[in-house]
C-alpha cells in the first residue's frame, strides 16, 4: 500500500463530517479512503504523473509557514489566469 500524501488536514473537518453525517463505521471510511486514493494515483500514473514524487509538494514542512492554493483553470476563459486568480470578485 502507497503512503497517503495530504495538504495540512489537521483542522479539516469534512471527512468527520461525512462520516458523522452518513454514520460510516471507521473500517469502512478506511476502505472508501484507500479506494479513491488508489484511484487518484491510477490517474496520476496514466498522465505520466509519480505520485510519489508529490509529497515535498503535498506535505508541509513544520518549520516553515506554507501555504497552497488549488483552483481549476479550467474554470477560467484566459490562458493567462494569474491576475484572475490573485484579484478578488467585487462582491
Amino acid at each position: 500500500m502507497q503512503a497517503i500524501h495530504t495538504l495540512d488536514a489537521r483542522g479539516h473537518i469534512m471527512l468527520e463530517c461525512m462520516r458523522d453525517h452518513f454514520r460510516i463505521a471507521a473500517p469502512q471510511m478506511r476502505r472508501e479512503i484507500l479506494e479513491l486514493h488508489g484511484e487518484m494515483v491510477d490517474i496520476l500514473s496514466l498522465k505520466g504523473i509519480n505520485y510519489a514524487g508529490l509529497r515535498s509538494g503535498l506535505v508541509p514542512n513544520a518549520d516553515k509557514h506554507e501555504a497552497a492554493l488549488i483552483f481549476d483553470s479550467t474554470k477560467i476563459e484566459s490562458c493567462v489566469y494569474g491576475s484572475e486568480v490573485t484579484t478578488p470578485s467585487p462582491p
